[in-house]
């Protein structure tokens, strides 16, 4: 019940930004977002506006991808003679590896994060370079 005031700030907050730029051009449309995205990232407080505006950016690239198509799933490129075996696995496979990243990284417990070794190097890590400098800790909400 607690998520919700956040989740409807920032629904909202998604829906007056697109709101506004709905009518401009789809590259100002980008550059706000991302621009609220860096804010919402560097404030630090902001984190739970920043994740629905990485939310939005993430739809944003999902219609990018969507539009460039050319025509459905491409067949595997040949092999090319003299082409690095390791560097074309890389390309046809990096989202395979991306997958099971985010697999890994979904796997960590929400509470009691340092009893398993794997999830405590997860976090750890996230803490130390991933998140804004005052870490995951939000201030308690006053009224």
């Amino acid at each position: 019940m607690w998520t919700l005031s956040w989740e409807m700030y920032g629904s909202m907050i998604i829906f007056l930004v697109l709101g506004v730029t709905a009518s401009c051009k789809a590259f100002w449309r980008r550059a706000v977002l991302v621009s609220l995205a860096w804010y919402f990232f560097k404030a630090g407080y902001f984190l739970c506006q920043f994740m629905f505006v990485s939310g939005a950016l993430l739809a944003e690239l999902s219609l990018i991808m969507n539009a460039s198509k050319t025509g459905g799933a491409k067949p595997p490129t040949p092999w090319v003679e003299g082409e690095n075996k390791w560097r074309r696995w890389l390309r046809e496979y990096w989202p395979l590896g991306l997958t099971f990243l985010a697999l890994i990284l979904a796997s960590c417990p929400p509470e009691n994060q340092t009893y398993a070794p794997y999830s405590r190097r997860i976090f750890f890590f996230f803490e130390d370079y991933i998140t804004t400098e005052g870490g995951t800790y939000l201030p308690p909400f006053h009224e």
